[in-house]
C-alpha cells in the first residue's frame, strides 16, 4: 500500500508531534488499532495503525471497540508517555514507552507485536510461523529478510544495473531497488526511457538520469500518488489512502451482496420455471385424461391399447398391483 520512502517521510514529518505524548486510550477498529494521544498542540490526536498497510494521525474518532489484544495494549501503554522510531531498512514503526515496545509491521502480512526491551515477544495480534521467523510468546523478535537496500552513490548504482537479472528496467527498479511499480513507472517516464528496455541496454547517460531521479526519491524530495502527482502532505495522503480503501471495501461488499441477491433471484426464477413446466405438463395430462376418460372405463389393458391405437396414439401400459401405469409420449400431450 505504501513504500518505505513514503513511510520514512511520514515519520520525519510526524515523529516530533507524537514523541512524548501520553496514551489516553486504545481501541480496535476493523483491521487495526487506534491510539488516542494527548499532547499540548497536537491537532490530530488519534494514531491509526493498520498492520500490513498504513499508519497516520487523524482528528476523527471512530466507534470504540475492544478485544483481548486491545485490553493488553491498554494495560501496558495507557497513561504512559510514548516515543516512536522507524526501522532503518524496512517498513516498521516502533512505539516505545519505558518498559515495552510495539512493533508495527507495515509490509504485507505484517503484525502488531509487543516485546520487552530485549525484544522477547510478550504477545501479538496474531501468532504465526513464517518459516524464516516465528511470532510466538517468548520467541526473540526478528524482522523478515529482504530489507530495503538504499544505494547512495553512482558507482554502486552502475554495479547494480550490471548485475541485475531482470529483463526490463521497470522490474529492475521495482524489485532490485524496492521502489514498487508506481515509482518505477514514474522514473522511466520522467527519464524518457522505454520501460521494456533491458537494463543491460542502458547507456551511461540513461543510467545517470535514472539514478538522479532515484536519488531524489530516496532522499524524500519526490514522492508521488497513484496518478503521478507530487504528494504535498504525506499524512493527508495516508488518510486518503485509508479512507479510499475502506470505501472500496464497502463498495466491494455491497457488490458482493448484490451479486448474491442476483444469484438467489436467478435460482428462484429457474425454480419457478421448472414448477410452471411441471404445472403445465400436469394440466395437459389432466386435459388428456378428461378427453379420453371413456377409454379407461373398464380398466381393461387390451381394450385401452386397442382404443388408443385406433386414435393413432402409441402408449405403453403396465400393471402395478391395482394400478395401471400408462406411459404417453409428450407429443400427444402437446397436441391436446
Amino acid at each position: 500500500m505504501i513504500n518505505y520512502f513514503e513511510l520514512k517521510k511520514w515519520y520525519n514529518d510526524n515523529a516530533e508531534k507524537i514523541n512524548n505524548s501520553i496514551v489516553k486510550n486504545i481501541y480496535n477498529i476493523e483491521d487495526g488499532v487506534v491510539f488516542e494521544l494527548y499532547k499540548p498542540g497536537l491537532e490530530n490526536r488519534f494514531l491509526y495503525i493498520i498492520p500490513g498497510k498504513i499508519i497516520f494521525l487523524y482528528n476523527v474518532k471512530e466507534r470504540e471497540e475492544i478485544n483481548n489484544f486491545t485490553l493488553k495494549l491498554r494495560k501496558d501503554f495507557n497513561e504512559t508517555k510514548i516515543n516512536i522510531e522507524i526501522d532503518n531498512s524496512d517498513k516498521i514503526i516502533i512505539i516505545k514507552n519505558n518498559e515495552k515496545k510495539l512493533y508495527v509491521e507495515l509490509f504485507p502480512n505484517g503484525l502488531l507485536i509487543v516485546t520487552d526491551y530485549n525484544d522477547i515477544i510478550l504477545y501479538a495480534n496474531q501468532y504465526k510461523n513464517f518459516g524464516v521467523r516465528k511470532i510466538f510468546r517468548n520467541e526473540k523478535y526478528t524482522k523478515p529478510p529482504g530489507s530495503v537496500n538504499i544505494i547512495n552513490n553512482i558507482n554502486e548504482f552502475f554495479e547494480k544495473v550490471n548485475n541485475t537479472n531482470k529483463k526490463d528496467v521497470v522490474r529492475f527498479l521495482a524489485v532490485d531497488l524496492s521502489l514498487g511499480g508506481k515509482y518505477s513507472e514514474y522514473i522511466v517516464k520522467k527519464a524518457n526511457i522505454e520501460k521494456n528496455k533491458s537494463p543491460k541496454e542502458l547507456n551511461k547517460e540513461e543510467i545517470e538520469k535514472i539514478y538522479n531521479i532515484y536519488n531524489e526519491i530516496v532522499n524524500l524530495k519526490i514522492l508521488i500518488d497513484e496518478s503521478g502527482n507530487i504528494i504535498g502532505d504525506i499524512n493527508k495522503y495516508f488518510i486518503n489512502l485509508y479512507l479510499n480503501s475502506r470505501e472500496n471495501k464497502r463498495i466491494r461488499k455491497l457488490n458482493e451482496e448484490k451479486e448474491k441477491i442476483k444469484r438467489i433471484i436467478e435460482e428462484q426464477k429457474r425454480y419457478l420455471e421448472e414448477i410452471n413446466k411441471e404445472i403445465n405438463k400436469l394440466e395437459k395430462i389432466g386435459e388428456f385424461l378428461n378427453i379420453y376418460s371413456w377409454i379407461f372405463k373398464d380398466y381393461d389393458e387390451n381394450s385401452i391399447i386397442k382404443n388408443f391405437r385406433e386414435l393413432n396414439i402409441n402408449i405403453d401400459i403396465k400393471r402395478d398391483n391395482k394400478y395401471l401405469i400408462v406411459n404417453i409420449d409428450d407429443k400427444y400431450l402437446e397436441n391436446k
